[in-house]
């Protein structure tokens, strides 16, 4: 048998050895060469491919491979934004007595962010400046550039008492609900 002299394992009962799909030229040189492939006839007649592990498989990283995904579907994304900005990462908080906005900024100064409030539309827009460098940059995934956020907030605010402050790269906006819609304690007598 050519498989007992070449030191491969026997085919599994009811599979096949057919040779390589690939010619020996087309496969890379420092991986190991497979000169045969088995394939097994499952019980409904479909043809499965069965190869020994390879190394590539066993150094494969999920996580890298859904940090990629991630970020191609953020850049994606991206780019519906309106006039091709970026879109921050935001979270909104509902209090009993606010609505709290975090808005990740890191790297922008006060002055580059443009703030407005239209009835309940919050709009945040501003420019994340790249700055000089002075080696060769060899990879970036932060974005730069024009950025904007916009959120409809889900009931009514008090107009006059906004307050929006920016700590360590986190831009806070602050938009308190008026005191009617405010809940209040109302003790049973």
């Amino acid at each position: 048998m050519a498989l007992a002299a070449s030191g491969a394992a026997p085919p599994p009962r009811g599979c096949a050895v057919l040779p390589h799909p690939r010619p020996a030229r087309w496969r890379s040189r420092g991986r190991r060469r497979l000169d045969r492939q088995q394939v097994c006839r499952s019980g409904l007649g479909k043809r499965l491919p069965v190869r020994p592990v390879d190394d590539d498989a066993a150094r494969w990283d999920p996580l890298a491979e859904l940090d990629r995904l991630s970020h191609q579907v953020r850049t994606y994304l991206d780019r519906w934004a309106p006039g091709g900005a970026f879109i921050p990462l935001a979270e909104v908080e509902e209090t009993d007595d606010a609505y709290i906005v975090e808005i990740e900024l890191p790297g922008v100064k006060r002055e580059d962010v443009n703030l407005e409030l239209s009835g309940s539309r919050l709009t945040v827009a501003g420019e994340r400046k790249e700055r000089e460098r002075v080696g060769i940059l060899r990879r970036r995934t932060r974005t730069v550039g024009r950025f904007h956020y916009e959120v409809v907030l889900p009931g009514a605010i008090d107009d006059g008492t906004v307050e929006a402050s920016m700590s360590e790269g986190v831009l806070t906006v602050r938009a308190p609900k008026p005191a009617r819609d405010r809940p209040r304690r109302i003790p049973i007598s």
